[in-house]
């Protein structure tokens, strides 16, 4: 049968999504130095296991409540986990970027748990996969039997923002410029003067990754960029090179 526009164009997107999936699928496990050597039959049979869903911008991901035991690999898009705190405001927990890890539910800590909503910035592609499941492919032997699987899932960045979260000697300033300058590093496009932050978080934002008052944080910033450490490009915030992180 020829093979018409239409479906030539619908095997390129599938094409694409594929070596998407497997670029990403790699990259994400090669920073942990234990999964990185892993056979390709094994990264093979992980790909097949993943299914792949497109989320448009600002739609929710999941809600509080919901708890079906997945494990997100974000493709393509930035997502942010939320959660109500006890005046029911919503707060901001984490920024997640292509080739990052979103737990979801039993994967979680026990005090996360059916508290969490996730939420696509952009448009995003996602590749979603059983924890179960995924444990089992990846190391090859029955659920019931691993037990450490959280270093793959919980890493050194998650570890830098919770620190920086809880202020474990930390000034608000120093806070600040640490979450910044992780952001930066991983959502930041280059500019003039040093990285743009391409988010449109706002001081609010800010405030709940870094554990402090909105108040707070906006003179904070202020101070900041009459010392020249950020600027501004509209409404993002820049990182300017002359910033000692």
């Amino acid at each position: 049968m020829a093979l018409t526009r239409k479906t030539a164009l619908a095997a390129s997107g599938l094409t694409g999504t594929t070596a998407l999936l497997h670029r990403t699928l790699t990259q994400a496990l090669q920073k942990n130095a234990s999964l990185k050597d892993f056979p390709n039959g094994t990264l093979a049979a992980l790909e097949r296991e993943l299914r792949i869903r497109t989320y448009a911008a600002r739609e929710t991901i999941f809600f509080e409540g919901q708890t079906p035991d997945e494990v997100l690999l974000i493709l393509r898009g930035v997502v942010t986990l939320t959660y109500l705190d006890s005046r029911r405001r919503r707060v901001l927990f984490a920024v997640i970027g292509p080739g990052e890890i979103c737990a979801h539910a039993l994967v979680l800590p026990q005090p996360l748990q059916t508290r969490l909503r996730c939420d696509a910035v952009r448009d995003c592609v996602i590749a979603q996969i059983n924890y179960r499941r995924l444990v089992e492919v990846l190391f090859g032997v029955p659920f019931g039997r691993f037990a450490a699987a959280t270093a793959f899932l919980f890493g050194t960045r998650d570890g830098r923002l919770a620190a920086a979260l809880l202020g474990r000697g930390m000034t608000l300033r120093e806070r600040l410029l640490e979450v910044i300058g992780d952001l930066c590093a991983r959502f930041g496009v280059s500019h003039p003067q040093g990285t743009m932050l391409d988010l449109p978080l706002t001081h609010e934002d800010l405030a709940d990754l870094t554990g402090a008052s909105r108040p707070k944080v906006t003179h904070e910033i202020r101070q900041l960029e009459k010392e020249r450490l950020l600027g501004r490009e509209g409404r993002r915030l820049v990182l300017r090179k002359t910033a000692d992180l």
